[in-house]
């Protein structure tokens, strides 16, 4: 459950990564493909309604497109109003969901399940982790 909610997020990523290459937005610093795509729908204040950002999402993509038309899959995602929904609506759920997942603690039991399972064949990252793990619930308990 955890894990799905990370990887629909990043494939939300990939996808808003994918129409920022595609409309050809320029780099910018630090900022990834998809926080671009996020900046350049959100307007000069990043307050754009959903429904605006959407028009804008349209308009770049249709006159990038004109440009390519090769390009029959951003065609196919210009009409699935579903996914470009997902890919411009501003508080994102699924957003929201994998970062929450991303940055709390889960219960301790948890984490030493997913440890173990997924560090089976590297003895040292396995130590590793569970130090970590120590560090952490031992600096999380103390702090409460």
């Amino acid at each position: 459950m955890f894990l799905t909610r990370l990887h629909l997020r990043t494939l939300l990523d990939r996808g808003q990564a994918e129409l920022a290459a595609f409309v050809r937005l320029p780099p910018r610093g630090d900022i990834s493909p998809s926080g671009l795509w996020r900046i350049f729908l959100g307007g000069e204040d990043g307050r754009r309604p959903d429904d605006e950002r959407l028009q804008v999402a349209r308009r770049a993509l249709t006159a990038r497109r004109a440009q390519t038309p090769t390009q029959q899959y951003i065609q196919a995602v210009l009409d699935n109003p579903d996914a470009m929904r997902l890919l411009t609506e501003r508080n994102s759920a699924i957003r929201q969901s994998g970062n929450y997942v991303a940055h709390q603690l889960m219960d301790e039991s948890v984490l030493q399940e997913g440890v173990t399972r997924i560090t089976e064949d590297s003895p040292a990252d396995r130590r590793g982790l569970f130090g970590i793990l120590t560090l952490v619930t031992v600096a999380n308990s103390s702090s409460t």
